[in-house]
């Protein structure tokens, strides 16, 4: 016999479970297997190895069940058994040569009988005594189904009759019957199935796993249990916390302590007659088992690290452990930091059923702080796929090393987790799970909310029972909470909803500071759980999103209905005073609420201080709901109160003078200037006079001022540049990021998302600023404003704030940065050396008279043809305001821009994705006739960066727009083929006018399901537009939808990239549609 003082003799890994039992009652006899307590004045009690080993070999002659080589029988268990019997039980059927497959009781009568007949299974193990109804309900639907399926049902045994030492019987040393374990000649292939396991079925009925028996020997191989095998004192785990049926139960409770030689700590057996119930875990229970156990490490959920991470007890108990990991999905970064703050070593494992438990936290010193990061093993061999938004989706590849229970990739042998990861910004082999692919939310204007963190961080409150995100197809996000029990509302009550509400809404501001802008969720978005329509939880407590949705899409959309409306369903308080005071000050505190908490200037435009579009649509229904309490005159100026309030009068002290105005008389016509009056005064206002000083510039090499970096274009503009031996020095100037990601981070979520290099971003030519450019010297210190004014000989303009619902007053601030950027290229004494190119747009021709034959490459001062939406105007007014400066400059033009031919990365906010997507939910592609000028990104970065290096005098306006155009219609035919191959979708072709007709028709009505499948809705007054176009457009036209013709004969001279344009091929529009489906456009 072993002594319990001398280490274990460690199984070798390459056996199987049953050889490394039996190799434990030979060599580990003694050793303790499992550890319970009875009580806090009880000693705790011991499980050897070969108690254990004659435990499973008693179960073989209970169950009855024979297996004749080669066949192994499948004998599912669905018992509420406890854990020592369980597991005894399981590996008695694996002595015995049967294979077993232990099920979540929690699992419906058809969820059952699904299981059963994928693993031709006809032997149930069960305990009829507490799962009566389960068990009759599937005996019945069975034989309802398939009358002919045979299904043998049998108890499991008890605890007394697998280990009756424990309860006086049979004494150690006894002789009785065992089974034998099998001989070499009966032992299973390694790629045998060894157990059934099953997924959780959130997406569906739940699916059969199979694990072979080397799939089993991989799992112990990997980081997540490695470092246990050589722990000195010997790991005591706790195991009472997890499912018997669950993979991370098989794990800890069984694969652990057979190949690792790991002590599991596990509740006391207590089921003593057949309708008695095993302990239950609770925070509670649990911390009373670690402490009468001694456990010293743990692997838990995260529900439970929630609620101990505000507990005292609980702290001081998980610091004296030496490992505490939990998986199965995520804490709140605040629970975690407590945790850590308190002294627990806290780690975060990764794994799953179909690929085992492949990743970790570091375990290096250095990387404490970095508990949220997986390090995977280099056993397994991941592919990472960008989903266009800075995630990866992780798939792993099989290998010799790694064998996977599930493959589901169509162009390797491997699977695709669907779990969604972003790298650590400086430690380039760690990642963050941050959602699933299936559970990010892509809103109608192409962003995605990844809605994981913020859901753990609301989910850290007391208050909140659990949270979910919504928003689909919609502009911004909502959120449906649960209240916990003490504080559950009535759901119809909307004064209960109000204040529930208010309760939660420090935490809900919480989680928006973690989230993009278009992420953040508004007070009005919040959706209370009905009591009575309790959210559906997956065996692990995890709420199941799909289910709940579900559950609540009638509330959803209905809630989407009635922030949109222009009726008012809920009281909002008043201004105290209805003056220009008065009103002022309650518009501020709206924007300051509507905007993150950001201290608003009244005299600026909200759009520029953070308010988006769905902030102005809360707004102006806060507005309608203050004025319908405002009396008669109230209820009259709310007739006037339209949908574009907020854009026409951006500003506090516009918008307060425009509602004080309706109130006296709701009439009132408002500003009466024209567009072009408008134009002119802004040109005017940020107009140059006096003459530029111009001196000898020090000779320091090509330096570069890059704007809007972090974009599609603006990257493959800065790779250009750092790739150029000519440039010297490169400085990125960006807005900060709206997520709270450097720029750093925002130019490695780019690069990768389109295939650059991204080792060019630690190239020492480079220089990175976070500024607004707006402020004055550009928002920077004066030593480095100096410093750029010094040495700065090429600018290129490519920052602009893309929102064609805006008018020009709300982009006064890109052009004041604007502005400033011209003043620092005037400034630096070396001016006339100075190259400034500015992006413009074609946008700045909206109002052409097409008559008059293609827009020039000149700079018209007739501003009337500028006139129409806020982007083509403030365009415009640069293009005007950089004709008075005296600096060599071209304001190029640009036309649609398509993705890249290098890898087909094209934003999916764009119109031309959100049409074809738009095209498979209707049921076909629109045609239309006329040619379209597109070119992808590359080669307009690369025409723009010819201009940077030529020695040219600029022409002052360059129209950057495909000189060899291409006919719509093969285009669209392009991208047919392109969906049939990649997405196997056929789609018809309709003509467009009747395309947008459908569309049109559908924004009537439309449902959530709708404006997901046809994001096109929410882009119809575009999309109309074009048809206007399409309708208005003469004969004599050439290009499709009406769209004005432009002349490129002077960049054709300067550009030689540009004057080479390759066409628009079936190879371009292949690469836009394999790309759009990797970024989840079509999911």
């Amino acid at each position: 016999m072993a002594s319990k003082t001398k280490p274990p003799v460690h199984p070798p890994l390459d056996r199987n479970l049953v050889e490394t039992i039996a190799f434990h009652e030979k060599h580990n006899a003694d050793f303790p297997m499992f550890v319970f307590s009875h009580g806090a004045s009880q000693d705790a009690t011991e499980i050897t190895y070969s108690q254990f080993a004659k435990a499973a070999r008693r179960v073989p002659a209970f169950l009855g069940i024979e297996a004749k080589p080669p066949t192994r029988p499948v004998v599912a268990m669905i018992a509420q058994a406890d854990t020592l019997v369980y597991k005894a039980v399981e590996m008695g059927m694996m002595i015995a040569g049967l294979v077993p497959f232990p099920i979540s009781p929690r699992n419906t009568a058809a969820a059952v009988i699904n299981l059963l007949k994928k693993t031709s299974c006809h032997h149930l193990v069960t305990t009829t005594g507490t799962l009566k109804d389960l068990i009759e309900s599937v005996q019945a639907e069975l034989k309802e189904i398939d009358p002919n399926y045979e299904l043998i049902i049998k108890e499991i045994p008890t605890i007394s009759q697998v280990l009756p030492e424990l309860s006086g019987g049979v004494k150690n040393g006894t002789e009785e019957a065992l089974v034998d374990y099998p001989d070499v000649t009966q032992q299973p292939n390694p790629d045998d199935i060894a157990i059934y396991l099953h997924s959780s079925g959130s997406t569906g009925l739940p699916k059969a796993i199979g694990k072979t028996h080397r799939q089993l020997e991989h799992l112990v191989a990997f980081p997540s249990f490695v470092p246990f095998k050589e722990y000195s004192p010997r790991v005591r785990m706790l195991g009472v916390q997890l499912p018997a049926f669950h993979a991370m139960g098989l794990c800890i409770q069984l694969v652990l302590p057979l190949y690792l030689c790991v002590t599991i700590a596990i509740f006391p057996p207590v089921v003593t007659s057949p309708h008695m119930v095993p302990m239950a875990p609770t925070p509670d229970s649990i911390l009373d088992h670690t402490e009468r156990t001694k456990a010293t490490c743990t692997l838990t959920i995260p529900a439970f690290l929630q609620i101990w991470s505000q507990d005292k007890r609980a702290l001081e108990i998980l610091s004296g452990m030496d490992y505490v990991s939990f998986g199965g999905g995520g804490i709140s970064p605040q629970a975690g930091a407590i945790l850590r703050e308190n002294g627990v070593r806290l780690h975060c494992s990764y794994g799953g059923t179909e690929f085992g438990a492949i990743g970790t936290s570091s375990l290096k010193p250095e990387d404490e702080d970095d508990w949220e990061y997986i390090e995977f093993s280099d056993i397994c061999t991941p592919r990472w796929i960008p989903q266009g938004d800075g995630t990866y989706e992780l798939q792993f590849l099989s290998n010799p090393k790694h064998s996977l229970s599930v493959e589901n990739l169509e162009d390797a042998r491997g699977y695709g987790t669907s779990d969604l990861f972003k790298p650590h910004p400086t430690k380039p082999n760690l990642w963050k799970i941050v959602g699933r692919v299936d559970d990010v939310i892509i809103h109608s204007s192409g962003e995605k909310t990844v809605p994981a963190p913020m859901e753990a961080l609301m989910a850290s409150s007391p208050q909140i029972m659990g949270a979910v995100m919504f928003g689909q197809g919609y502009d911004q996000p909502g959120v449906l909470i649960e209240p916990t029990e003490a504080y559950e509302v009535d759901a119809s009550d909307q004064a209960q909803v109000a204040n529930f509400r208010n309760l939660v809404w420090p935490t809900v501001e919480k989680a928006n500071h973690i989230a993009p802008a278009f992420s953040k969720i508004f007070k009005e978005m919040i959706l209370v759980a009905d009591k009575n329509k309790p959210l559906t939880r997956a065996g692990k407590g995890t709420i199941l999103k799909k289910a709940a949705l579900i559950l609540y899409a009638n509330e959803i959309e209905e809630l989407y209905k009635t922030v949109a409306s222009v009726e008012v369903a809920e009281h909002i308080d008043p201004p105290k005073v209805w003056d220009q005071a008065g009103v002022s000050q309650w518009i501020t505190e709206h924007a300051h609420d509507l905007t993150n908490g950001k201290t608003i200037n009244k005299a600026e435009t909200l759009f520029e201080q953070g308010l988006d579009s769905l902030g102005a649509t809360i707004l102006r229904r806060r507005i309608a709901g203050a004025l319908q309490s405002a009396g008669d005159v109230g209820k009259k100026a709310l007739s006037s109160v339209s949908q574009t309030l907020i854009y026409n009068y951006p500003s506090v002290d516009a918008l307060s003078a425009r509602i004080i105005e309706l109130l006296s008389d709701p009439n009132a016509a408002g500003s009466s200037k024209t567009p072009v009056e408008l134009i002119e005064e802004m040109i005017s206002k940020y107009s140059f006079s006096g003459e530029i000083v111009n001196a000898n510039r020090k000779d320091e090499g090509t330096v570069v001022i890059l704007t809007g970096s972090t974009g599609y274009l603006g990257s493959q503009l800065l790779e250009g540049l750092l790739l150029d031996e000519r440039i010297s020095k490169v400085y990125a100037v960006n807005r900060p990021g709206r997520d709270g990601d450097s720029v750093t981070e925002r130019h490695l979520k780019r690069f990768r998302e389109k295939g650059l290099d991204d080792g060019l971003l630690t190239s020492p030519k480079l220089t990175c600023l976070e500024t607004d450019a707006s402020a004055e010297n550009l928002g920077l210190p004066e030593s480095t404003y100096a410093e750029l004014s010094a040495s700065a000989n090429v600018i290129i303009h490519n920052a602009w704030r893309l929102d064609f619902n805006l008018s020009l007053v709300s982009f006064e601030s890109n052009i004041r940065g604007t502005y400033n950027l011209i003043k620092l290229a005037r400034s630096g004494g070396h001016a006339k050396d100075v190259k400034f190119i500015f992006t413009s747009s074609v946008g700045i021709a909206q109002s052409w008279d097409q008559s008059a034959g293609p827009y020039p490459e000149e700079i018209l001062t007739d501003a009337k043809y500028a006139a129409g939406s806020g982007y083509g105007e403030s365009k415009y007014v640069v293009e005007r305001v950089l004709t008075t400066s005296g600096i060599n400059f071209a304001a190029v033009r640009l036309g649609q821009i398509a993705g890249s031919d290098e890898n087909g990365a094209w934003a999916t906010s764009d119109w031309v994705p959100i049409l074809v997507k738009s095209s498979i939910g209707l049921g076909a592609l629109p045609t239309a006739e006329g040619t379209i000028t597109w070119i992808p990104t590359n080669y307009v970065a690369g025409s723009l960066l010819d201009l940077a290096f030529s020695n040219k005098k600029y022409p002052p306006a360059l129209n950057l727009v495909h000189h060899n155009p291409v006919e719509w219609n093969s285009t669209i035919k392009y991208i047919k083929q392109a969906l049939e191959k990649e997405c196997k979708v056929s789609l018809p072709f309709i003509p467009y006018q009747e395309w947008v007709a459908k569309v049109s028709q559908l924004a009537v009505s439309a449902n959530s399901e709708q404006l997901k499948a046809i994001p096109a809705i929410k882009l119809l007054g575009f999309f109309e537009s074009l048809a206007a176009g399409e309708r208005a457009a003469t004969p004599n036209q050439t290009e499709a939808f009406g769209t004005t013709k432009f002349t490129t004969n002077k960049l054709k001279v300067i550009s030689k990239t540009f004057s080479e344009l390759p066409h628009i091929s079936s190879e371009h529009a292949y690469a836009w549609v394999k790309y759009w489906n990797s970024a989840g456009l079509f999911a």
